[in-house]
């Protein structure tokens, strides 16, 4: 059994990374030694977040998969699939001294964003939803917004760059630090180039019937 109180950085403890106010059949506490590592290196990032971005409040942290299932039953939205929360690699917060489009636009704007795999802003819940990057397992960050609707969707390079332009020297710079933050889906890209190469090999291939 796991000590609530065992510090997993100088500042915060286990505990706080396990909250939650949900009626469970068994403790929300990790189920696997790799998740357990996981929250040492999101309490490491929470210390550097607090150091270099600004104060924050942990609404939601490690959650086992009955946690989850929970959660998505009372109307929370949550990732299909495996969540990042159920491998100890995700928290939700909300900043303590600044609106929350600030932060996120601080974070943006700023070195750590590639620590982070994902980055979503969750205006209506006046949070954050951050998954790290761990050894092994290193990607590009993903920025998404959650919509009306309840699902995540990325952000466009006008959107990204409208919330970092305040921590930038000018709007161009903004943009330029927006677009290297637009996640494509690469893969209609790939398909379009197939079927380009392959229309122009046909091509190539009736003028070499016609001339024998």
């Amino acid at each position: 059994m796991y000590d609530l109180n065992a510090p997993l950085s100088a500042h915060y403890t286990l505990g706080q990374f396990v909250v939650t106010n949900q009626p469970l059949s068994q403790p929300n506490l990790p189920t696997e030694i790799a998740h357990y590592d996981n929250l040492v290196l999101l309490a490491d990032m929470k210390e550097r977040l607090d150091q270099y971005i600004g104060p924050s409040n942990i609404v939601s942290a490690y959650r086992t998969k009955e946690l989850q299932e929970a959660l998505r039953a009372s109307g929370e939205p949550t990732a299909s699939g495996k969540s990042f929360h159920e491998l100890g690699r995700a928290f939700d917060i909300y900043p303590s001294n600044m609106s929350i489009a600030d932060f996120f636009g601080k974070i943006l704007a700023s070195p750590l964003r590639s620590d982070f795999a994902e980055i979503a802003i969750k205006p209506a819940q006046n949070a954050l939803h951050l998954s790290i990057n761990v050894p092994g397992d290193v990607r590009e960050p993903k920025v998404t917004g959650l919509n009306s609707q309840g699902s995540y969707v990325r952000l466009t390079a006008d959107e990204i760059a409208s919330y970092i332009q305040p921590f930038v020297e000018n709007v161009e710079a903004a943009y330029e630090e927006a677009k290297s933050l637009v996640t494509y889906n690469k893969v209609p890209l790939y398909a379009a180039l197939f079927l380009g190469l392959a229309g122009a090999f046909y091509l190539i291939y009736k003028q070499v019937i016609k001339k024998a």
